[in-house]
């Protein structure tokens, strides 16, 4: 027997691969729904998603979908959506999209354009320790890391560039460096290698991937069953759950690393303190809905983000109905905001009037806004787990648990987004199953002695 711990994207989508492969398992779940973070809900004639978004796909994703038969509510981003915004000075300004139009784009001035374009004479650095804010004031100068980086940082990690790490948060950019000699190289590169690509969503919501995972392994799922102790046995595991103990052969942790801290002091001290130490700021998420007629900027992309430099009380703005149209009556626009991250906590607990007034005035003074005419918040205490070296010093030890039959997942380790959690709950099952036939194995070997 197995115990799935948290029914999120990774733990749902691991218990699936247990299913296919004829494993016995349990999954339970604290809360009374399956997904995690991942939240899509409809209020009326609006659709919301509370977590991600959107999603990135990939070759490994898509074959997900395909096997799940979800690409039929496979929605695109929108040509309209094509435009990405920073602010800068005050107003929003367009990023340039492609080299020729970074010739014409005024929001950066020639110094930087200059060093963008240099990009690829920089040296790769020893440090191995070097941070995300260093690595790209070093590559591309403090103008583009400000401007760029900082909001860019904000719109993934809700996180500090000064403390996080680049080996950690962005390895793949670091392996971009080394092996391309620059970072623009590489991410052309990466984009050609995939087949399949792109930014989108589902027709019902990004729940709906959480939804299709569940539907096979529903009588397998203990909802509103918390997971007290996780202790070490002769032949495995106990879990103590509200439900009672269980016991079992193996492990699959796919909750947030604080919680799983507490499980496991008894079991493992020391991890359970370095799991403690992983930051999870926290993040608000601001839906509010205009007529369309009242909104003056022309909200031609994707969304827009803000620069620490600015003073804004909000870290950014995905023009929703624009990327997904669909969301919310024909005559108005849905917006979703994000407040607080790791440089402004405090602002995410504010009070709800006090939180809806500061996302509302940056509306009104950047995009023109009259009055809503729908508003939600959703708020995320700890919402997404940060990369930086507390979060690296536990990551080199997750390989040696895995052999003891204590597969650890989610998104604390091996990257937050959907992708990477996919890969990685992908990884666990594979982990899981071959551990179980050769603990089968062994078994006839004494049997047959």
């Amino acid at each position: 027997m197995i115990a799935v711990i948290g029914a999120g994207i990774t733990g749902l989508l691991a218990a699936y691969r247990l299913k296919q492969a004829g494993l016995p398992f349990h999954v339970f779940e604290a809360s009374d729904t399956v997904g995690g973070n991942i939240l899509s809900e409809t209020h009326g004639a609006y659709l919301l998603d509370k977590g991600p978004n959107s999603l990135r796909m990939t070759d490994e994703l898509y074959a997900l979908l395909a096997e799940l038969g979800l690409t039929s509510e496979i929605v695109y981003a929108s040509e309209a959506a094509k435009n990405r915004y920073i602010l800068k000075s005050g107003t929003y300004q367009a990023l340039p999209s492609s080299p020729l139009s970074l010739v014409g784009n005024n929001t950066f001035s020639w110094k930087a354009k200059r060093k963008l374009m240099l990009e690829s004479f920089v040296k790769a650095a020893e440090n191995r320790e070097e941070t995300v804010d260093a690595f790209f004031r070093r590559r591309l100068g403090d103008e583009w890391t400000d401007y760029a980086v900082y909001p860019f940082v904000s719109g993934i990690y809700a996180g500090d560039p000064a403390r996080l790490l680049m080996k950690a948060a962005f390895p793949d950019v670091l392996k971009w460096e080394k092996e391309e000699g620059s970072v623009i190289k590489g991410a052309i590169k990466s984009r050609k290698n995939q087949q399949h690509k792109g930014i989108f969503n589902f027709t019902g919501g990004a729940a709906r991937l959480c939804e299709k995972l569940a539907d096979p392994i529903q009588s397998h799922i203990h909802l509103e069953s918390t997971v007290s102790a996780i202790k070490k046995v002769a032949d495995g595991f106990r879990v103590d759950t509200s439900e009672g103990p269980f016991e079992v052969n193996q492990v699959i942790s796919t909750v947030p690393a604080h919680t799983l801290a507490s499980m496991i002091a008894a079991y493992q001290q020391e991890l359970a303190a370095k799991l403690a130490n992983i930051s999870y700021p926290s993040v608000s998420l601001v839906h509010m809905a205009f007529k369309r007629k009242e909104i003056k900027h022309p909200l031609d992309g994707f969304g827009a983000l803000h620069s620490p430099k600015e003073g804004s009380d909000i870290l950014g703005t995905v023009f929703s109905s624009t990327v997904f149209p669909g969301r919310c009556p024909d005559d108005e626009v849905l917006l979703c905001s994000f407040v607080g991250g790791a440089l402004q906590e405090e602002k995410a607990d504010l009070e709800l009037d006090m939180l809806e007034k500061a996302v509302l005035t940056s509306h009104q003074q950047l995009l023109g806004a009259g009055e809503p005419t729908f508003k939600y918040v959703t708020r995320w205490p700890q919402a997404i787990p940060q990369y930086d070296i507390a979060q690296f010093l536990v990551a080199e030890e997750v390989s040696k648990l895995a052999k003891d039959g204590f597969h650890l997942g989610g998104n604390w380790i091996g990257g937050i987004s959907v992708p990477n959690t996919i890969t990685r709950a992908n990884k666990i099952a594979q982990d899981c199953i071959q551990l179980s036939v050769d603990l089968e194995n062994r078994k006839q070997t004494i049997i047959n002695a």
